[in-house]
């Protein structure tokens, strides 16, 4: 996959999921085809740490504000 998503690139969460939802539009038939997402694509997600986003910062989280953990929401719902 092109655009490979690390958790340690840097920028805040809603960068981290901008660059997940290109992989994941990239995905959007094989996703549809297979009615589920695929583990590459759930270790994708967990590289970005887009499951941390509200954990906060001293249980390794980015204590994202309700504002930026809609912003995350949003970005991923579009991209399929």
């Amino acid at each position: 996959m092109q655009d490979r998503v690390r958790a340690t690139e840097p920028g805040n969460c809603v960068t981290r999921a901008k660059a997940a939802a290109r992989q994941l539009k990239l995905a959007s038939d094989r996703i549809e085809a297979e009615r589920e997402i695929a583990p590459d694509l759930m270790k994708m997600l967990h590289d970005a740490r887009l499951f941390r986003i509200s954990l906060p910062k001293s249980l390794g989280g980015d204590e994202a504000s309700i504002v930026e953990m809609a912003e995350v929401t949003e970005v991923i719902a579009t991209a399929d």
